[in-house]
């Protein structure tokens, strides 16, 4: 199985990508692009990252994991790694809550200022 294929199957199998809305939007070697649905993004309400080492290799790997899907927060972890032959050495590890954030209907002459 080639990149595009698995990266797309990764999309079509993985409930949280959908549950989520995200849609794969583009890719190529090493590569891609994704969106939320309309009417939906995500913001970032917290995230600590630990930078362990310096990055060298011949290229980095990253894998990121819901670990906990949500209607509204959603906890996610990453590990870089720097990759030189088949060594593999952690060099960065994520953990953050995003929000999945619908915008709110505005009201017909509403000027958004606190009444008062």
């Amino acid at each position: 199985m080639d990149y595009r294929q698995a990266l797309e199957q990764g999309f079509r199998d993985a409930p949280f990508v959908a549950h989520l809305g995200i849609e794969l939007e583009a890719l190529g070697p090493g590569w891609c692009e994704a969106g939320l649905a309309p009417g939906e993004f995500v913001v970032t309400a917290e995230y600590k990252i630990n930078l362990l080492r310096g990055a060298r290799g011949e290229r980095l790997h990253c894998r990121a994991e819901v670990l906990k899907p949500g209607q509204t927060l959603v906890v996610v972890e990453a590990s870089v790694h720097a990759v030189r032959g088949e060594e593999r050495e952690l060099v960065a590890r994520l953990n953050a809550t995003m929000a999945v954030v619908k915008p709110r209907a505005q009201t017909s002459g509403s000027s958004g200022a606190p009444a008062g």
